[in-house]
């Protein structure tokens, strides 16, 4: 590839991760939120499942949490894992053009990262502040 093919291929993939961040954040945001709000309504209706006795009250409320934190868990990955991928070609794509020295070079190849992504540390956080929430809706 030429130099202005992959700087083509640089600002796409910067496109791509902004847009994809901007999406993972909203989608975070947007999940916390609809949480908040739950614990809210349940608190001002007094749902509360815990003074009860009859431990099956409790029962659809674990299912749907469950269900949504399985949810926010494979989204969470997904996208973290495109995000590393796109920041990791980025990366690469810079380190080729800094040790470039001339300007009408033309044999730059972008390689696919072959590494194992090191991502659970984001996705850890973010699917522990929706645990974190689901029990306390639960237990609200």
């Amino acid at each position: 590839m030429t130099r202005n093919e992959v700087m083509e291929v640089y600002k796409d993939r910067s496109s791509k991760f902004t847009n994809t961040q901007l999406i993972q954040w909203r989608a975070n945001i947007s999940i916390w939120t609809l949480l908040a709000l739950a614990i809210n309504y349940k608190n001002q209706i007094n749902l509360s499942t815990t003074e009860n006795s009859d431990e099956w009250k409790l029962l659809p409320e674990i299912g749907i949490g469950l269900f949504l934190l399985f949810i926010h868990s494979s989204f969470a990955y997904k996208i973290q894992k495109s995000l590393e991928f796109d920041k990791k070609i980025k990366n690469e794509i810079i380190d080729q053009l800094n040790k470039s020295t001339n300007p009408n070079e033309s044999n730059f190849v972008v390689d696919l990262p072959k590494e194992k992504n090191k991502i659970a540390g984001w996705i850890i956080l973010q699917v522990s502040i929706t645990l974190i929430l689901i029990i306390v809706f639960l237990y609200s």
